[in-house]
């Protein structure tokens, strides 16, 4: 028979080995693009359909008056699940699993001091949302072999199907206060994952057309999510950027450097701030003339907020004012409660509906203090901080965007409600691990 050699290994197959070995390797693909598809389908969440697949829903109860969250499990999360546990080994990741693991943990302390736990309220909304969180982030690496341009991929692929979710419910009359959020994610979690997305594609990727259209499509979802903290942060994310090679532009030493494609990204990015400036003139303009025009709203949202900028009255904004107050109900909780709360949504926000305010504090970091106890909290903190730090050291671009985890999950935010955003946290948090791994081995 026909002998063939595998010049990698060295070893011989036969005409019969060959084709198995073909097929497997067809089988293999074909398994690893459904199951991407279908993580995209778990990011892109439909509320109507997850709630008709529910094994597990939690209502609000009837000591908070305000009903503000309702959460449902659904059954075709299980595959992913399963995915991440029997795949768990090969990740290369964060592992947050350890935190799941505590966190429980602690509850069941709780539970047997006494203190209010979720295994006297029967609501496991928080871990259910963070296990779910973590499987999606170990099944999307796993499939990309933990190789940073294949996950990169994958949120290009995310940031598309996102923002065509968006304009498809701004085309059915789908917004909340005239902003428009992605499929699952809803406003806030919209604009933060497109303005972390924008900075991973300034710093991280090289100018062609492909980061063209993403970064346009990324820019016109963010404006649309009219999440104007974020955009404000990742602006001054990218001063760095700017500043730096702005100098060297002004030396004409850019090309010498570092090559055309920094250079490239300045001028599109002078380009996007022009069309930015003269889009916001014709709003101003329209509305001037008493045009309405729906999808535009954000967007108006957004210009009004320069306007309080440079106008000095930023303190008399509701927005500001609800978070302030947030904020402030959050502290006099913790004030009271030195250690935590149990890991219970409701809980929280019933303890901040006795200081008057209906949600939650619109800070992710008081936020997690809060149900995940100081020490905790501030370790994944402290471990975000860390990870910054030695980034830094190795000068990694990367490190632009774990500034910008880091400032927002401080000053805006709040518990995390849905799975996607998480995930994109943690896939973040997992690039970041992987590129320094990659650093340290290089160097």
């Amino acid at each position: 028979s026909v002998v063939y050699l595998n010049l990698r290994k060295g070893n011989q197959y036969t005409m019969g080995e060959l084709n198995r070995t073909i097929m497997k390797s067809q089988n293999t693909l074909s398994i690893n693009v459904l199951m991407k598809g279908y993580c995209l389908l778990s990011l892109l969440s439909v509320v109507s359909i997850t709630k008709a697949t529910a094994i597990y829903t939690t209502v609000t109860p009837d000591t908070n008056w305000y009903n503000y969250l309702t959460y449902s499990f659904s059954i075709l999360t299980i595959p992913i699940l399963l995915f991440a546990f029997l795949k768990r080994r090969k990740y290369k990741g964060i592992h947050f699993g350890y935190v799941i693991v505590y966190l429980l943990c602690r509850e069941l302390i709780r539970w047997i001091c006494g203190y209010s736990s979720i295994f006297d309220s029967n609501y496991f909304e928080m871990f259910l949302i963070l296990t779910q969180s973590f499987a999606l982030c170990i099944t999307v690496c796993v499939l990309c072999k933990n190789q940073v341009a294949k996950i990169e991929k994958f949120l290009d692929y995310y940031v598309i199907f996102a923002v065509a979710s968006q304009l498809f419910r701004a085309v059915l009359g789908f917004t909340t206060e005239g902003r428009l959020g992605a499929l699952g994610l809803g406003v806030g979690g919209t604009g933060f994952f497109l303005a972390s997305y924008i900075l991973l594609l300034v710093y991280t990727r090289t100018f062609d057309r492909r980061f063209t259209f993403l970064f346009f499509t990324a820019f016109v979802g963010l404006l649309l999510s009219g999440q104007r903290t974020n955009i404000f942060i990742m602006i001054m994310c990218l001063l760095p950027f700017v500043s730096n090679n702005f100098k060297k532009i002004m030396k004409n030493r850019l090309e010498l450097q570092v090559g055309k494609s920094d250079k490239y990204k300045i001028n599109f990015l002078v380009l996007m701030l022009y069309i930015s400036v003269f889009v916001v003139l014709i709003i101003v303009a329209l509305d001037g003339f008493g045009i309405q025009i729906g999808f535009i709203e954000p967007i108006k949202r957004l210009s009004e907020s320069v306007t309080q900028i440079f106008i000095g009255s930023v303190n008399s904004d509701s927005s500001i004012l609800g978070r302030q107050a947030s904020i402030e109900a959050g502290m006099k909780i913790l004030e009271e409660n030195m250690m935590g709360l149990s890991n219970d949504y409701y809980d929280l926000q019933y303890w901040m509906l006795q200081y008057g305010f209906p949600t939650y504090p619109h800070s992710t970091l008081l936020a997690s203090i809060l149900l995940w106890g100081p020490f905790c909290a501030l370790f994944c903190t402290w471990y975000m901080c860390l990870l910054f730090y030695q980034l830094h050291k190795y000068k990694s671009q990367m490190r632009y965007v774990l500034m910008f985890l880091i400032i927002v999950s401080i000053i805006w935010g709040g518990p995390i409600l849905v799975e996607p955003q998480f995930a994109v946290i943690l896939i973040y948090l997992s690039i970041a691990k992987i590129k320094l791994i990659t650093l340290r081995n290089c160097c």
